[in-house]
């Protein structure tokens, strides 16, 4: 976590950038620098507490630009989310695993026909995503 002693040793005049978690810093200890004068400015996507609220100190200074949690939402980061999300659906119609799977042995094995795949009753009680079987002649669903 960045507190005051690590915020006090950034050079005077640095700028603080935050688009990763919010309670990696301490925003008591981020106001005080800031408003001191010792930080220059800061760039916050994420913040200590979400939604953050609208008397938060911080928001006060001008020195300060924050988003709300969409610093990397832009016209081509929807597009790619799309195309990603298109070919994961036609994957798993296919039977195929899904792209970017952070828990893949959250997925059946590929290639797993979906009459062995799990039910969503399985799925629920072991916390997996939730495949429902289509209706003969119909595609897959998953949520």
């Amino acid at each position: 976590m960045l507190g005051a002693r690590e915020l006090g040793s950034l050079r005077a005049g640095s700028y603080v950038i935050n688009v990763a978690r919010g309670g990696v810093i301490d925003g008591e200890a981020l106001y005080a620098h800031l408003h001191s004068g010792h930080l220059a400015g800061a760039g916050l996507d994420v913040f200590w507490q979400e939604p953050l609220p609208t008397d938060d100190p911080i928001l006060t200074l001008p020195n300060v630009v924050a988003t709300p949690h969409i610093g990397g939402v832009t016209e081509s980061s929807f597009g790619m989310i799309a195309e990603v999300v298109a070919e994961n659906i036609e994957r798993l119609r296919r039977g195929d695993s899904p792209l970017h799977v952070f828990h893949s042995s959250s997925f059946p094995p590929a290639g797993l026909p979906l009459q062995d795949r799990p039910s969503a009753n399985n799925c629920r009680e072991a916390r997996l995503p939730v495949r429902i079987r289509p209706q003969a002649g119909s595609k897959p669903a998953v949520r």
